[in-house]
């Protein structure tokens, strides 16, 4: 059973995610920006609130994909 915490870090994760889907056309510069953001974060924090994923939310030009539910969203 996942705790609140997990349970509201999944929810904060997908509503990113959908925010990128429906506003694909600031996709190029978020993706840039989130990559960025991703690199500097300490992986070892992520992974302890997401322990399913070590990247829950993978961008590129054209899909926006969960990866915890392999979930894939085409833009």
């Amino acid at each position: 059973m996942k705790s609140s915490l997990q349970r509201d870090a999944v929810a904060k994760v997908t509503d990113l995610c959908s925010y990128i889907q429906r506003h694909r056309g600031l996709v190029s510069k978020l993706s840039m920006d989130i990559e960025t953001a991703y690199s500097e974060l300490d992986k070892r924090i992520l992974s302890r609130y997401l322990p399913f994923s070590s990247q829950p939310c993978q961008i590129s030009n054209t899909i926006v994909r969960r990866t915890s539910t392999g979930e894939s969203f085409w833009m």
